[in-house]
């Protein structure tokens, strides 16, 4: 039974046609692909987001509330729409003259190697934090691919229930071919997700307090911007993603409530507070320029892995309370900066 179960799942990965095809002639259950789909979406692709929400709620009911209309958001966009488009699509297209419960089972075979595929690219910055994908508009790079599989998917539908016809694929589909696919998807759960979410937890964290020198001749604090929701930056005048994302960051400063948000930005070493060059990079009014002397930015290399800061530009999100809420590491555009941002006010 377990081997079967392994069968239809190597299918599906790498020979997904034809399971289509055995499934619309009515040969196969539903349960095993539901409880595959579950259990990726859940223990996977989803579980930093579920853990916070979990974690939310321990800690503090706002805490956990903001977390989960976050996570219904990405769910919406991430996996219930294109579900919906690939239902339709075959409820009153491709497979029209077959049952709700047959084409919701398709849906779900479908969408579970594009599921899988941004699973596998999301987790690879879990294991290499300073990897960080180029920045699409209104997307990310493994969203973009799991579309692209749908997209492949539904094409080869077109071809099984239109022309008829299966390309099949030549798989030797040995026990231990199916054994060692099964513990490879283990594996690749357990270092990019299991051991890092074991690692990253507790989320919410209050984030260190520190004085600085800052740009306007004072100091920066981060106490004195309590009840305020911080954008704060760590970064280098020398290091080009910074340079890039500085011009982000002025951005994001131009459409703040200044009274509801602060920017702060942190320049790590090699630069104090009359460095003209570092001034005229990160200049403006709704923008606090600090300059560390090392001291803060270990206090930060410190703090657990999902939070600490390892390379620049390195930006969190810190609410209203202290607790850090949101890490992005490497550049980032303005569009997700600002929809990140909005999420925590």
């Amino acid at each position: 039974m377990f081997i079967n179960f392994l069968n239809k799942f190597f299918s599906t990965c790498f020979n997904n046609s034809a399971r289509v095809k055995s499934i619309s002639q009515n040969k196969e259950k539903t349960k095993g692909d539901f409880f595959t789909f579950v259990f990726i979406f859940l223990f996977a692709s989803h579980l930093f987001p579920l853990g916070k929400i979990i974690e939310g709620y321990l800690k503090n009911s706002g805490l956990g509330t903001t977390e989960l209309l976050i996570f219904l958001k990405r769910v919406a966009v991430y996996d219930l729409i294109p579900l919906l488009l690939l239902f339709l699509l075959f409820h009153f297209y491709l497979n029209k003259k077959a049952k709700l419960k047959e084409n919701l089972h398709l849906i779900f075979v479908v969408w579970t190697p594009a599921l899988l595929i941004r699973t596998f690219f999301e987790g690879i910055p879990n294991i290499f934090p300073q990897l960080s994908f180029y920045p699409l508009p209104f997307v990310t790079v493994p969203q973009l691919l799991a579309y692209a599989e749908g997209i492949i998917t539904a094409f080869a539908c077109y071809n099984i229930f239109k022309r008829n016809k299966v390309v099949e694929i030549d798989i030797n589909r040995k026990k231990s071919i199916l054994i060692l696919w099964f513990a490879f998807v283990l594996t690749g759960f357990t270092i990019m997700f299991w051991q890092p979410f074991y690692d990253s937890t507790p989320f919410f964290i209050k984030a260190p307090n520190f004085t600085l020198a800052a740009n306007n001749g004072k100091s920066c604090s981060l106490s004195d911007y309590k009840g305020k929701t911080i954008f704060l930056e760590f970064w280098k005048f020398n290091c080009p993603q910074c340079k890039k994302q500085a011009k982000e960051i002025k951005k994001l400063a131009d459409k703040i409530n200044p009274e509801k948000v602060a920017i702060i930005t942190v320049h790590t070493s090699g630069a104090g507070p009359d460095s003209k060059v570092a001034k005229k990079m990160i200049e403006h009014k709704n923008i606090t320029l600090c300059f560390d002397n090392r001291r803060v930015s270990r206090k930060y290399s410190k703090l657990p892995p999902y939070h600490k800061l390892q390379s620049v530009p390195h930006m969190m999100i810190i609410d209203k309370n202290g607790y850090i809420r949101k890490i992005m590491r490497g550049y980032k555009p303005y569009r997700l900066l600002k929809s990140t941002l909005d999420d925590y006010l």
